[in-house]
């Protein structure tokens, strides 16, 4: 179970000399909307068109937050930070209590 401080998308890839990554994908509007997903991205768009919509990416090696999740949950503050992103919807209890120790 993944504990994500951004509505997210996981992917699995591979790379050609067999290195494994996780790639997980955000997408936010102009107003401030968030989607798990391209469709869902997509779907709201429909909802009002010409709403810009944007994707973070982030790339990280697959095993690096399995067993414990800190540092994945790190890079996705820091980034939220750092762009000056627009408020994300509520998250588990855990998200929460790595972002007050920082």
């Amino acid at each position: 179970m993944r504990h994500d401080l951004l509505p997210t998308v996981t992917y699995r890839a591979t790379s050609p000399d067999g290195e494994v990554y996780r790639v997980q994908a955000s997408f936010y509007s102009d107003r401030g909307e968030w989607a798990s997903s391209g469709a869902e991205a997509a779907w709201r768009w429909l909802a009002a068109p010409g709403t810009p919509w944007s994707m973070l990416q982030r790339i990280t090696p697959w095993g690096l937050c399995e067993a414990d999740p800190t540092p994945c949950l790190r890079l996705e503050r820091d980034l939220i930070q750092a762009l000056d992103l627009p408020p994300t919807p509520a998250h588990p209890t855990q998200t929460t209590a790595l972002a007050a120790t920082h």
